[in-house]
């Protein structure tokens, strides 16, 4: 993972939110939102809760090396797609009972997949999802708002995967 860089120009523009962001330590874990950032009288960017600069809040954080500043419009796509995962096969009574714990949201059929999406979200845009194929379930976290052609794609080639393997 990799974050974009910061100007000096959007640094200072107020219309920008920059947030310090602790990046993962490991492939399974998650990048952490650490604090907001601003810059003081002296120029120097801190955290607005924390009162702290970046190295301070890495040392802190445990995160020296791994401390980035970054805009929280790209703070929340390396979020969601950290929370992505692949279809992972399920039962039956999993499938069913997913569907009638909450309302389904995008409830849908095509191309021999019937999906439907949970309405509760797990963070930002990134909810569970659940199909049916060929008398299979699955599930995995993905974008809710994800065209329902690429879900299907999705389960698609896992299953071709799973037989493959």
């Amino acid at each position: 993972m990799q974050s974009p860089r910061i100007t000096q120009q959007q640094a200072q523009d107020k219309n920008v939110r920059l947030v310090f962001v602790a990046l993962p330590a490991t492939s399974d874990s998650y990048p952490q939102l650490i604090d907001a950032a601003y810059m003081d009288a002296e120029g120097v960017l801190r955290g607005q809760y924390s009162g702290k600069n970046g190295a301070e809040l890495a040392a802190e954080y445990k995160a020296e090396g791994r401390m980035k500043l970054m805009r929280m419009c790209d703070f929340d796509k390396l979020h969601d797609e950290a929370l992505r995962t692949e279809p992972e096969e399920i039962t039956e009574a999993d499938y069913d009972e997913a569907l009638n714990v909450l309302p389904p949201m995008k409830w849908h059929h095509l191309l021999g997949v019937e999906s439907f999406r949970m309405s509760e979200f797990y963070s930002g845009h990134i909810t569970t999802i659940y199909a049916k194929c060929q008398g299979r379930y699955w599930k995995f976290r993905d974008d809710a708002y994800m065209p329902t052609a690429d879900l299907v794609a999705k389960v698609h080639k896992a299953m071709q995967e799973q037989v493959a393997a």
